[in-house]
């Protein structure tokens, strides 16, 4: 019993996902009993009966419900991408990769009419690997971010701009799919547009193996603690001549390196103490990060309800109501710190910030480089001002850590 995978064998739970086996008899079947594993731990078990198709009798299994179940991100949990911000180095994440297969098997009706097992009919399928991502509705495929094809490059999972500008005190995670390279490379180049180094590091994974990685490649990281295992090449020092820098996974052979993904430019900035980085579980299922520039307004926001009743009479008191018996308290108390963002942008840049309002993970770094959870509340854009070729993004981070309890 042989299973194709649908829509392919890398794609996301925000789309069915299925596994079918076609049959040209049903004699031999009348239900098939599955079991999804998830990173070797079984995850569900049912039946599914079979259906008919143009090419025969089609068992299709969509096991969609139990993958997004199974992939990051999780309540309470940092996902893995969103690493040390001071050190160098690659990070694996597993948890926002996950592989599952599945185990069948045949049951037919005996001759008394029960359900029973075949004998010998137990069959493992291929791997599905699974990101949660949010793709078009007409593509669901995901092989442009781990295939290299005639129209380009693979695509890391960070949908942001190819260029960004990063400080010298900026941490930044660039994540992708590992299948098929084992290195990064880095060039550097100054002012003049000069290159001035070109270094190829080890990714520290088999070219051949399955999995998610991300680069901590920031300059507060790549020259912070920690090493990288280098390849070829000579690692700058600082950032002082270093005007800007790319980066390109693929795959180094002997002694030659081959790109396989797309080039990421990044631009050095000068730092400024008002800005906020924020770190957010992007539509690609990668790390994203941006710095506020613009507005932020600190606030603290009290509510409560204001509930009425009686005031308390005592009979042996003269009077029987004290000036100070109240008829009136607050109830359901609770407090929060929220940051409110203005933030001028462009038109391209307010759509990408449109999913860190819908992420359901969201940080911002305190004075101490700490990761702090905060809430995007339901906001709106404003996309295009016409004949500006400006926008502007507006939204309010609620930080979950300064809440105080309902009282």
């Amino acid at each position: 019993m042989s299973f194709t995978i649908y829509p392919d064998t890398v794609s996301t739970p925000q789309r069915p996902q299925y596994f079918r086996n076609n049959r040209s008899t049903t004699a031999d079947a009348e239900n098939v009993v599955c079991t999804l594993y998830a990173n070797s731990t079984a995850v569900g078990t049912w039946r599914k009966s079979w259906g008919t198709s143009a090419v025969g009798y089609d068992f299709d299994i969509d096991v969609r419900s139990f993958t997004e179940r199974s992939v990051a991100p999780y309540l309470g949990e940092k996902t893995s991408f969103f690493g040390e911000t001071g050190s160098k180095g690659f990070i694996a994440n597993p948890d926002a990769y996950t592989p599952y297969y599945l185990y069948t098997e045949l049951e037919v009706r005996n001759s008394s009419g029960f359900l029973e097992t075949v004998t010998g009919s137990g069959e493992t399928s291929n791997t599905l690997y699974c990101v949660n991502a949010v793709t078009p509705l007409s593509s669901p495929f995901m092989r442009q971010y781990y295939e290299p094809s005639a129209t380009g490059d693979f695509l890391f999972l960070n949908a942001g701009p190819t260029a960004q500008d990063v400080s010298t005190s900026d941490a930044y995670f660039l994540t992708y799919l590992q299948r098929g390279t084992n290195a990064a490379n880095f060039i550097y180049y100054n002012a003049a547009g000069s290159e001035i180094r070109n270094v190829v590091v080890n990714a520290g994974n088999q070219s051949s193996a399955e999995g998610m990685r991300t680069i901590k490649c920031g300059p507060a990281q790549m020259f912070g603690t920690g090493s990288w295992s280098v390849l070829s090449g000579t690692l700058p020092s600082s950032m002082a001549s270093v005007s800007y820098y790319t980066i390109s996974v693929g795959q180094y052979v002997g002694s030659t390196y081959t790109r396989s993904s797309e080039l990421r430019r990044f631009d050095k900035v000068e730092a400024c103490s008002w800005h906020r980085r924020i770190f957010w579980f992007g539509k690609l299922g990668g790390a994203e990060q941006y710095t506020i520039k613009g507005r932020i307004e600190q606030r603290q926001r009290d509510t409560g309800q204001i509930a009425q009743f009686a005031p308390f009479w005592d009979i042996d008191t003269n009077p029987p109501v004290q000036s100070y018996s109240r008829g009136i308290a607050k109830t359901e108390v609770s407090g929060q710190v929220t940051l409110d963002v203005t933030e001028p942008c462009t038109p391209e840049v307010s759509e990408w910030l449109r999913y860190l309002r819908r992420s359901p993970e969201v940080y911002i770094l305190d004075s101490a480089g700490n990761y702090i959870p905060v809430t995007v509340e339901p906001s709106e854009a404003i996309v295009d001002i016409s004949r500006t070729g400006t926008a502007e993004a507006k939204f309010t981070l609620i930080l979950g850590a300064e809440n105080s309890q309902e009282i």
